[in-house]
């Protein structure tokens, strides 16, 4: 009360079944005050001892909703379980949100729900329409604007926990910029630089870890060293961290950005006429495409002339399979083997929409070299001396 007395105690159990109590802890048949708000914050209504959950209606002592999940099978398959059966460390403010403590906490996430149109107004109006309280064209409107609100609230929850996986990749990709960075070699290369050499790894292949012998050393891993011995500051990537999330063949522009601030502040050095060699194994290709056309782009601005893209056995989405300067460079470096593995791994590709293994001009053409090599796809960056290195199998 005012004073700052308990007038009401309550107990629950997992599931929000109520046991009113006295202040001294005495049980009670009802709320004395009349107080309705109670399990997780939701009313109850004391009639029919159903919880209104914005969305949909919930039974606390069946632990259970009485109304289908909005969001479908696509939030769950059980489309009437309460916060997947585990109350105790999850719980759900709207019905159709099955969530932690720690991410309700979230305001942004409660703001966006009201600004979708899915706050009270919004649920009851679905609630009276499932209840048949509200029927006909008017039923059907209400349903309708309060679908348009859930998709809304679902696409911008999708695109703060990508925004947030994109922010994780970044501080990953900074750091082995930075770790490479401080490489002694590249450090001596820098005293007198004959170049720049960016490798794009395949997918599944971690920069850190082929470094650190973890996985099998591959062709570019030998390629690394020796281009850093040979007085070239070389950056070998790992190309996971250059893509959107939940996007598999889409590159992060952030990403290709903060690559292309190191090569321009290392080609500064000697005024940007410095040769530079990027070369993209497997799914690579399509950060490798991005940084060239970053890098040769207006804030960047390095000649054409000086850079060379090498693309082994590429896989890319078509929104990056075009070279948009025609001064670069183009080597294709391309599998002819049809072994079974080879034949798996494209079809994955074209599946997950990186099924185009062969670039393009954006403009009038250029220096384009093709270069054809009797090894299957995961050979193609092992093959001893490799396809940077063996005389192309047929090329034109």
């Amino acid at each position: 009360d005012s004073f700052g007395q308990v007038v009401e105690r309550y107990r629950y159990d997992a599931y929000g079944q109520v046991t009113f109590l006295s202040p001294t802890g005495t049980p009670l048949t009802g709320s004395a005050v009349l107080n309705n708000v109670l399990f997780t914050g939701r009313y109850l209504d004391v009639e029919s001892g159903l919880y209104y959950f914005r969305a949909r209606t919930y039974h606390p002592y069946l632990g259970r909703f009485l109304q289908r999940d909005p969001l479908g099978e696509a939030a769950s398959l059980n489309l009437y379980s309460y916060v997947s059966n585990n109350p105790v460390n999850r719980i759900d403010p709207s019905g159709m949100a099955d969530m932690t403590p720690e991410q309700i906490a979230d305001t942004e996430r409660a703001h966006a729900a009201l600004k979708a149109g899915i706050g009270r107004e919004g649920a009851r109006a679905m609630a009276d329409y499932d209840m048949g309280v509200v029927t006909g064209a008017q039923g059907r409107d209400m349903e309708g604007a309060y679908r348009a609100g859930v998709a809304r609230l679902s696409a911008e929850a999708w695109a703060r926990w990508n925004a947030r996986r994109d922010a994780k990749r970044l501080v990953k990709l900074k750091a082995e910029l930075e770790t490479q960075g401080k490489d002694p070699d590249n450090q001596k290369a820098l005293q007198n630089l004959k170049g720049v050499k960016i490798n794009e790894l395949g997918y599944a292949q971690n920069a850190a870890k082929e470094a650190a012998g973890k996985d099998d050393k591959s062709e570019l891993d030998t390629k690394s060293a020796d281009d850093r011995l040979a007085g070239n500051y070389t950056l070998t990537l790992t190309s996971k961290y250059m893509m959107k999330p939940g996007h598999f063949g889409e590159v992060s522009e952030a990403a290709l950005q903060m690559v292309a601030d190191v090569v321009k502040s290392v080609t500064d050095t000697l005024c940007g006429n410095v040769p530079v060699e990027i070369n993209g194994f497997s799914r690579g290709a399509g950060p490798a495409v991005g940084l060239t056309n970053t890098l040769t782009g207006d804030g960047y601005n390095l000649p054409g002339g000086n850079m060379t893209l090498n693309l082994i056995d590429g896989y890319m989405s078509p929104n990056w399979s075009q070279v948009a300067n025609t001064d670069v460079t183009v080597n294709m470096f391309l599998s002819t083997s049809h072994d079974l593995k080879s034949m798996a791994i494209g079809w994955g590709a074209a599946l997950l929409g990186v099924g185009t293994r062969e670039i393009s001009w954006s403009g009038p053409g250029g220096t384009m070299n093709k270069f054809y090599l009797p090894v299957g796809h995961t050979q193609m960056d092992t093959y001893v001396p490799g396809a940077l290195g063996m005389a192309p199998f047929q090329g034109y």
